[in-house]
């Protein structure tokens, strides 16, 4: 998915302007009149066929550029402020059914580097019966994948003080198991070279 944003500026009305106490610093002074307008443009492309695209902003009809519903254009409505987060939120006609993206290496990039081998995507969304789908509703089960590999041993930055990779992960975890719900179930693995699970089995949450 691809975003283009332009932006247009005004020139502003004379008395629009005032400037805080002792900062010096324009401002609006009323909140009515803004001293610019933006305008922003999804371009989406997709694998599979689209079935809409809804956001909590006011949007302009979606418009499919072609005939299979892969590729399609969206733009905000005028008049939007820009107050809050924009978010765009994609269905798609089948979203159960497995896909697979090849993206080919580029022909520039040196021999054996990231750049130069193809990369593979699978998708698998899997469709759960009704029966258990309720039952994660009102308990849930939360798998957590851990990275334990050799770059988890690096820090997170190279400032003074950075903390480790490892060490933020491990706060991070932390953080996520305190603010599970009572009643749900869980379990955590680790993965490098290979993966390992922290428990046999789906722990209970008390």
């Amino acid at each position: 998915m691809t975003f283009t944003a332009v932006l247009q500026l005004y020139r502003l009305q004379s008395g629009s302007l005032c400037v805080a106490a002792g900062a010096g610093v324009p401002q609006v002074c009323s909140a009515s009149v803004i001293p610019y307008s933006l305008s922003l443009s999804a371009d989406v492309r997709s694998s599979v066929p689209i079935a809409r695209l809804d956001s909590s902003c006011a949007l302009e009809p979606l418009q499919f550029l072609d005939p299979q519903h892969t590729h399609a254009q969206v733009s905000l409505s005028a008049g939007h402020r820009f107050d809050k987060d924009v978010e765009l939120l994609l269905y798609y006609v089948d979203p159960h059914q497995p896909s697979a993206v090849l993206e080919a290496g580029a022909a520039t990039a040196p021999a054996g580097s990231l750049m130069a081998d193809p990369l593979l995507m699978l998708s698998l969304y899997p469709e759960f019966p009704a029966a258990v789908m309720s039952s994660l509703t009102s308990h849930g089960e939360f798998i957590f994948l851990v990275d334990q590999s050799g770059s988890m041993d690096c820090p997170m930055h190279h400032g003074e003080g950075a903390q480790m990779r490892i060490e933020s992960a491990r706060d991070t975890l932390l953080l996520l198991l305190k603010s599970l719900p009572l009643g749900c179930y869980f379990n955590i693995y680790g993965f490098g070279s290979s993966f390992q699970a922290f428990f046999p089995s789906v722990q209970l949450h008390y």
